[in-house]
């Protein structure tokens, strides 16, 4: 066998064995760094028996046991995991109540999110309530958390259902953010008639779109 074809043949089985060891190698998820707090990552655990990541913040000049902040995400299948900062709204509403307030927070993403088990868009309302329900309770078993300072924050979609989340479990109180305060029906119309305005429709067919929904 010539030279050149024996070291040709050489390369390409140590290419063959790169990409299977590459294929095989987990990628290791980027974090969050905080001045101010460590990262503690939990398990919370959904009805289906799903695995959902928890992300609980410890201020690292807390005195005892810290309030703390329970989110309760959105609707969409987005990571509540903001390594990057304050990328948007939510991710500044984040870090900056991690760095600055003094208080333990405590996030989750649902099912299918991040390194959370299942398979979001899937995702029924009564799955995706008990797995915010089980991270309550972990939160619970934190010894630096204090279960008489617990605030619950509902974030978008979340705000008009974090009042089920603790259940027997008294809070201090519920803050809905960037929510609604009405029905989903009447949630959706408006979307609607916005979406329809949005194109060449005339008013009288967009009124007539918007009458059509059921």
């Amino acid at each position: 066998m010539p030279r050149h074809d024996s070291a040709v043949r050489c390369l390409i089985a140590l290419f063959l064995l790169s990409s299977i060891s590459l294929c095989q190698t987990t990628a290791t998820p980027q974090r969050e760094r905080f001045q101010n707090a460590e990262v503690i990552y939990g398990w919370a655990q959904d009805n289906a028996g799903h695995k959902l990541r928890m992300f609980v913040t410890r201020p690292k000049n807390a005195v005892g046991r810290a309030p703390a902040i329970f989110f309760v995400g959105w609707l969409s299948c987005d990571s509540v995991e903001y390594p990057q900062g304050e990328t948007d709204g939510f991710g500044a509403s984040f870090w900056r109540l991690i760095e600055q307030s003094g208080y333990a927070t405590v996030r989750m993403d649902k099912e299918g999110v991040g390194e959370s088990q299942g398979e979001c868009a899937n995702l029924a309302f009564k799955q995706e309530l008990s797995g915010y329900q089980s991270a309550f309770d972990e939160m619970l078993k934190y010894d630096f958390i204090d279960p008489a300072r617990v605030m619950v924050v509902g974030l978008s979609n979340g705000g008009g259902t974090s009042a089920l989340v603790p259940r027997q479990h008294p809070v201090r109180g519920y803050i809905a953010a960037s929510s609604w305060g009405r029905t989903w029906y009447e949630h959706m119309l408006e979307l609607e008639r916005g979406r329809l305005a949005g194109t060449a429709a005339s008013p009288s067919d967009v009124n007539s779109g918007v009458k059509g929904i059921h």
